[in-house]
């Protein structure tokens, strides 16, 4: 008998001490597929593309995630254990990261050949050649929900398929202050790529992200900026320009800065496509 009133007793004192705290829920996970968006996509290339989007995730410090390649059906999957980072991956998974530096032309050579009434004209706004206050080498202005539209036209526009040869169309990376896509116009081929780089980095003080190239791409990286003198010169990323500042004396450093209005999260994001290279294939996201 005494054995069960201890036994009871021993019951009622430890349901005392049981925290009164609900378990806490577990956060759901989320997964996300991405297609390559190649023909043919081989188990190597696929393997590689893993590894370079794996290096960028953790170059913006998400680690909480497993990536699984599937060369059979030419997908890579991401479980992320917290959803939130799925998020933060953002273009980390889908941009192919192809950096280029690129010379501009001057926007008079190509407002010489549209033709008047152009149906471009109504698509953007286009500044006379006279403009004020415009860098030389934007062709015009559109609205975001524009941009599409104008992309279409110029597949087809035949004095635009004249001169695509020797120069490319870039849109800027983000909307201006006055909410405007920018339109650049680069020259073919780019001066330098992604392999004349050996680091990117991102610097304190005012934000900016420094990139440094190695010994072959500093010396072209001299040449290109000594002969760019007082022209705009434009730093891209899958064809979409992040910065086109104006060359004020030969670069002789090995040297450059991407700066502008950018957060430092932006930045990082930045940093981690330069230094982790180019995706042998492209990819969408499905779901």
């Amino acid at each position: 008998m005494k054995t069960i009133i201890y036994i009871l007793l021993a019951v009622m004192l430890s349901s005392m001490f049981i925290p009164n705290h609900p378990k806490q829920k577990q956060e759901p996970t989320r997964t996300v597929t991405l297609q390559s968006t190649a023909s043919n996509t081989d188990a190597a290339r696929m393997n590689q593309s893993a590894g370079i989007i794996k290096k960028r995730l953790l170059a913006v410090g998400l680690s909480h995630f497993i990536l699984v390649p599937d060369p059979a059906q030419a997908t890579l999957t991401v479980r992320f254990e917290k959803p939130k980072d799925s998020q933060r991956a953002g273009e980390l998974l889908t941009d192919k990261g192809h950096l280029a530096f690129a010379e501009t032309v001057d926007r008079s050579r190509i407002l010489s050949q549209i033709p008047e009434n152009d149906r471009l004209f109504s698509l953007m706004d286009i500044p006379s050649a006279d403009a004020k206050n415009m860098a030389a080498d934007v062709l015009g202005y559109a609205k975001p929900a524009s941009v599409k539209a104008v992309n279409a036209y110029l597949a087809t526009a035949p004095w635009w398929q004249k001169m695509s040869g020797t120069m490319q169309l870039a849109w800027g990376i983000a909307p201006n202050d006055k909410h405007q896509m920018v339109l650049h116009i680069l020259k073919r081929p780019e001066a330098l790529s992604g392999l004349a780089v050996s680091e990117a980095s991102v610097t304190d003080g005012q934000p900016s992200v420094q990139i440094t190239f190695n010994e072959a791409g500093r010396q072209t990286w001299q040449e290109v900026t000594r002969r760019n003198i007082g022209k705009p010169l434009a730093i891209v990323i899958d064809n979409r320009v992040y910065f086109a500042p104006v060359v004020r004396d030969e670069i002789k450093g090995g040297k450059c800065n991407i700066t502008g209005n950018f957060t430092h999260d932006e930045l990082t994001r930045l940093a981690a496509l330069i230094n982790n290279g180019e995706l042998p294939v492209g990819f969408r996201m499905v779901r």
